[in-house]
């Protein structure tokens, strides 16, 4: 073999293997934008459901304190997710529409555009403001509420735990979905027995009992929401802002524990993306009270 033709066979080689990495690579790119960005037909609903959520999440801020916002998906607050999780199959498209992911119960899906919030729309949400006028909210012989509706923030979550509102009740529905494709029966976290209430089969013997799940529209029993908070100074007497402690600011506590405006919330003490918390406390029971309380 002359040195000429071991020239060629060595260039057609490299030429050879060259191509054959190149097309590997163009391919393996390709996959990959496939793999994250169209919905195969292989694909199961819950990875569909991560999908759109992890689309969802993309469009909010950044967390303050480092949760993470996919968190809840398969959690108690995922309704896309009850049926896979409770190992039963009388939740979604039964007792409440499935809309394919956890973020739409809550927040207004980023597809529907932007639109000014409905007069019925608890502001800056997907959920519908309950037609209830008059909460009775915490007093005691030391204090007594004046607030009668609670704020926005709070009636966030009790569209769904005061049981006077469907789970599934939202403003804005995505654009994939089409109603009327099931019927359903669009059940309220109430542990009454009407035929709209969750209270018909979770009554601790055919299924588990609601518990506190249901506070209902009498929050007397409950922690105060809806108040200015008095470690803030305003308003409040010298003795009273002795027994709280001094926030960061007005939106809350270094450990996580939040204020609304300088109002104590639900979402105060309670995060629904940290699902991995005892009853999702944004902090560790024996941490929370001596947040805010000084004595």
């Amino acid at each position: 073999m002359t040195g000429r033709n071991k020239w060629l066979i060595a260039i057609t080689l490299v030429a050879t293997w060259w191509s054959v990495t190149l097309v590997a690579g163009v391919q393996a790119v390709k996959e990959g934008v496939d793999d994250s960005l169209v919905v195969t037909e292989a694909e199961s609903p819950e990875s569909i459901a991560r999908k759109k959520a992890e689309a969802h999440a993309d469009t909010m801020d950044q967390p303050e304190f480092g949760w993470d916002p996919l968190a809840i998906i398969g959690s108690k607050h995922d309704l896309s997710a009850l049926n896979k999780r409770a190992g039963a199959k009388a939740m979604e498209g039964v007792a409440y529409d499935d809309y394919g992911y956890a973020c739409v119960y809550c927040h207004v899906p980023p597809d529907v555009g932007k639109k000014s919030d409905g007069p019925q729309q608890i502001a800056g949400w997907n959920r519908i403001r309950s037609d209830m006028r008059d909460y009775t909210l915490y007093s005691s012989r030391t204090f007594k509420s004046t607030a009668r509706i609670p704020n926005e923030i709070t009636l966030l979550c009790l569209s769904c735990h005061d049981g006077t509102m469907a789970v599934d009740q939202v403003v804005n529905t995505p654009r994939a979905w089409k109603s009327g494709e099931k019927m359903t029966l669009h059940m309220k976290i109430n542990s009454g027995t009407d035929l709209d209430h969750c209270g018909l089969c979770h009554d601790g013997f055919t299924a588990h009992d609601l518990g506190n799940r249901h506070i209902g529209t009498d929050m007397r029993r409950n922690h105060p929401v809806s108040i200015r908070y008095p470690g803030l100074g305003a308003g409040a007497s010298d003795s009273l802002q002795m027994a709280f402690n001094s926030p960061v600011d007005d939106f809350g506590f270094a450990n996580g524990v939040r204020l609304f405006d300088g109002f104590v919330e639900c979402a105060s003490c309670h995060n629904v993306h940290e699902p991995s918390k005892v009853k999702f406390l944004r902090v560790k029971p024996e941490y929370l009270c001596i947040t805010c309380h000084s004595y």
